[in-house]
Formats: structure tokens, sequence, C-alpha cells
């Protein structure tokens, strides 16, 4: 990427200083056969945050929050068999909520950062993944919300990991299908 400095001149970034949640540089890298490394490091970053954050929602939640999330279940319930958009959007609307639940600004804003890229993944791991992957995905979706409801953090984080365990491994499944298929190169 390319830095210019009003009066300087124009300068190439080394990687380490690019900004790759940026989507258009983001997407240059998919296109260009990172997706692998990019699939695995948005998980490890995911469940570095999202593990905490279903701890703390279990502590903070609203009743507001909680029927957001109730209601971002039945949509995604709705759309399980036919519907992959809708299904992605509610399973990334679910874990905002989650994010929006901890009363940790950061989190929140950190994870709005990663709109983009948790979208176009998603979409992506419903799709390849097919049915199967979207039943289980309900399933974690299922008992994160009912460790929520029941205010136990350590179940929560618990859940939120296996959830996260399990979005890997789809994760890797697409990537095999991706370059099998030829739409992406393995690293």
């Amino acid at each position: 990427m390319v830095e210019t400095r009003h009066g300087i001149g124009s300068y190439v970034k080394l990687p380490g200083d690019w900004q790759l949640l940026e989507p258009l540089l983001l997407q240059l890298l998919i296109d260009t056969g990172h997706l692998p490394d990019i699939g695995r490091e948005l998980v490890e970053l995911r469940a570095s945050i999202e593990v905490e954050a279903a701890r703390l929602a279990a502590q903070h939640i609203t009743p507001g929050h909680l029927q957001q999330l109730n209601n971002w279940l039945a949509v995604m319930e709705l759309s399980l068999h036919e519907d992959v958009e809708s299904f992605a959007r509610a399973d990334v609307a679910f874990h905002n909520v989650i994010i929006d639940s901890t009363d940790n600004r950061f989190f929140v804003q950190i994870m709005n950062k990663l709109a983009y890229p948790l979208i176009t993944a998603r979409r992506l791991t419903s799709e390849l993944g097919g049915i199967p992957s979207r039943t289980e995905a309900q399933m974690w979706h299922r008992r994160i919300y009912e460790a929520i409801v029941s205010r136990d953090s350590a179940a929560a984080a618990d859940a939120m990991r296996a959830h996260m365990t399990q979005l890997d491994s789809v994760i890797k499944q697409a990537l095999v299908v991706m370059v099998a298929a030829g739409n992406v190169t393995s690293t």
C-alpha cells in the first residue's frame, strides 16, 4: 500500500503497517490467495474477544438485549434451510448483540471494524458449509443464548469457545472446497 505525505512524497508501506481491516485491502488480499491465512487469523481474533464477551454478557445483559438475541435466533431458524443471506446477517447480528451487552466500548469498536470481513466470511461459510453447518451453528447459538439467559458466565464462555472451534472447522472445510475448485490458492 502507498502512503502520500503532503509536501514530502509517496512511500510504499511495509505489510506490517497495512490496515488489514480496511474492506478494499481485505478484498485485495482475499482475491490474491490469502484467504486461508485471513480466515484463520480472524477466527483466532474472534475467539479471543467473543469468548470473553459471552462471559461478560452473561453478567451484564439487559432484558432488551435478551429479546434481541431471541429475535435473531428466530430469524436464523426461519432462514436455516433456504435463505443464506438472511442467516448470515442474523448470525452476525446475534454476535453483535452479545458484544453490545458486554458494557465494553473497546469490544464494540473492535468488532465494528470487523463488520465487513465477518459478514463476508459468514456468507461464505453459510453457503459452502450448507445446511449441516448452519444447523450446527444454530445449535451453538442456542446454547450460548441459554447460558446467557441463565446468567452462567462459565457456560456462556464454554459454549462460545466451542462455537468458535466449530467455525474454525467449517472455514477449513470451506477452504478445501474452494482450493479444489480453483477459487483460492492454498498457502
